[in-house]
């Protein structure tokens, strides 16, 4: 099995990550066979990522149209309404210096605003002319 990175992955989204795989592993047993085979064949920073996605989607109850802020390409420049809205929680969570692979966004956001006080909300408008739905994720962590 691959290890977990090294010095090079920020610590917030190495914490995010494991978290988010350890949520994956605990909250969704079925996937454990899944997330071994990939972290087998793909790493563990790509296994962990994943897990984030997956758990995004659970905890933020997406409907399949809609992206979990981790599938955000471009937070400043969002191409779909729905991506819109995953760009306003992501602004959210960076705003709060939070990490994008955080298993579950709103209960994070309401932790660190009860911790530091509520700053206001970042609005976000979706474009005028919108490109092909796409929910890929970024490469924020080196791998």
């Amino acid at each position: 099995m691959s290890a977990i990175p090294d010095d090079d992955t920020d610590p917030v989204d190495l914490m995010a990550l494991m978290a988010a795989l350890a949520e994956c592993r605990a909250r969704e047993p079925a996937r454990r066979d899944q997330l071994d085979a990939m972290t087998e064949e793909h790493g563990w920073l790509a296994t962990a990522r994943f897990a984030s996605y997956c758990r995004q989607i659970a905890n933020l109850a997406l409907k399949p149209w809609q992206c979990p802020p981790v599938a955000v390409r471009d937070e400043q420049n969002p191409r779909t309404p729905e991506e819109a809205e995953a760009a306003a929680l992501l602004l959210r969570m960076l705003q709060l210096q939070l990490s994008e692979f955080e298993p579950n966004p709103m209960a994070a956001i309401e932790e660190a605003e009860a911790r530091i006080g509520s700053p206001p909300m970042v609005e976000i408008e979706a474009p005028a002319t919108l490109a092909a739905p796409s929910c890929k994720p970024r490469r924020r962590v080196s791998a």
